[in-house]
């Protein structure tokens, strides 16, 4: 840090007489915001050793505390903004930077934007974890650029956006513009954990036989044998599938942004999908993972191309080619709130009890724990970061399972038992399955 001492003259008390005052200047870096150059001045040193002794001063405890003081007038807005910047430019992915912007612009700028950043404290973020939990009325008139009125949301929805805040303030304390993260050790709201509770085997069977004779019908059969989140069936492409091998790989998902209805240009034909745009899977485990097919399903979808090879020849002077799997009768994406939409449509048509599409992806996790699969390979295949977030999710599936398995193998020991016969030793359970698909 660069600083230098300087003098100056201010009007004395009597008339055309004139006094030598010193003042230090310390050069403080370039604002992160606005680029520009930033010094700090303190005036009104009676002699030069004086300004030279508090410059030294504040040299030091600036570096003892290790703060950048360029950020000393930054808000907690600014910083918002220019930290999803750079989070975009290193990669984010779309889906999540559109999660953390509607984190930043409904609750986070309402009301902590206009804190200075080094002011913040975990006092402040306890209160936006309770202020956003209230019911507001909505706003009489709302002025051009001003904030929505955040919306009250659940404690799930509250300690994402803390998660949010979090991220922001702890790349903040990376670069010195505050010395602790006021978000990071705060009480959160509990949430109750989500008990996953799939369609039964019968049930999945009645949904896929009314759906199947429906057009497209193939296209929740694969979601419901495959494991695939919905934007990664939607964005799953003919290249992406050996049909002779009966594997899939995931490659990519296509992301649905309903707060910006021009997303970014496609990059195969150049031309915007509104709200939709491709981009890499959701987790660096799920990227470029390899998923069985079942016979069955191998083929439904070679009847499933055959048909789309009809329509695209029907369609051949709107049909933009994008090689999806499943795409609209023009060959672009397909929107995937549509798909959820019509998932309950046919739910309901089937007479069925009504479960999200994404409980299809949990019941082909059910299904495998039935069958012995061990829950390390299940957390490959369905591409999740880690096997605790695997476990978290489907523990207690894990255990109904286990306990079926155990069941089973002790069945002959209680008959053997009651008979009397002394047995030998009994070979623990086998859980995890062998075959190399499974894996």
């Amino acid at each position: 840090m660069k600083g230098s001492v300087r003098k100056y003259t201010v009007r004395g008390q009597k008339p055309g007489v004139s006094v030598t005052r010193w003042m230090y200047v310390v050069d403080l870096g370039t604002d992160p915001v606005t680029g520009k150059r930033v010094q700090e001045r303190r005036r009104g040193f009676d002699r030069k050793s004086d300004a030279d002794d508090a410059l030294a001063k504040r040299v030091g405890e600036v570096s003892e505390k290790r703060v950048d003081l360029t950020g000393r007038n930054l808000t907690v807005s600014a910083w918002l903004d220019t930290w999803l910047e750079q989070k975009i430019a290193n990669g984010l992915r779309p889906g999540t930077a559109a999660s953390y912007r509607g984190h930043i612009d409904r609750y986070l700028k309402p009301l902590l934007g206009s804190k200075k950043l080094v002011d913040l404290s975990p006092a402040d973020v306890e209160w936006l974890l309770v202020e956003i939990r209230k019911p507001r009325p909505a706003p009489a008139k709302r002025t051009r650029g001003q904030h929505a009125t955040p919306k009250p949301m659940g404690p799930a929805t509250a300690r994402r956006v803390h998660a949010t805040l979090r991220s922001a303030l702890s790349t903040a304390k990376m670069r010195r513009y505050v010395t602790f993260n006021a978000a990071a050790d705060v009480e959160l709201p509990k949430v109750a954990r989500h008990r996953v509770k799939p369609w039964s085997r019968d049930e999945l069977t009645k949904f896929l036989n009314h759906a199947n004779t429906e057009a497209d019908g193939p296209l929740f059969e694969m979601y419901a044998t495959t494991g695939l989140r919905r934007g990664e069936l939607l964005g799953l492409r003919w290249a992406d599938i050996d049909l002779n091998a009966r594997i899939l790989t995931v490659r990519q998902q296509l992301t649905e942004n309903t707060q910006n209805m021009t997303g970014p240009a496609c990059s195969v034909c150049g031309q915007h999908h509104g709200s939709v745009a491709f981009g890499e899977p959701k987790t660096e485990n799920g990227h470029y993972r390899r998923v069985p097919l079942l016979e069955g399903v191998v083929g439904a979808l070679m009847v499933h191309r055959l048909a789309q090879g009809e329509l695209r020849t029907d369609h051949a002077d709107i049909w933009v080619d994008h090689d999806l799997v499943f795409p609209r009768d023009d060959g672009t994406p397909l929107l995937p709130s549509g798909v959820s939409a019509r998932f309950h449509d046919l739910t309901d048509a089937a007479g069925l009890r009504r479960v999200r599409l994404h409980d299809l992806r949990h019941g082909y996790v059910s299904l495998l724990l039935e069958s012995g699969v061990d829950i390390a390979a299940i957390s490959k295949i369905v591409g999740h970061s880690s096997i605790q977030i695997t476990a978290d999710i489907y523990g207690h599936l894990a255990d109904t399972a286990a306990q079926s398995v155990v069941d089973a193998a002790l069945n002959g020991l209680s008959s053997v038992r009651d008979h009397g016969v002394t047995t030998g030793p009994v070979s623990p359970p086998v859980t995890s399955a062998s075959t190399s698909e499974n894996r």
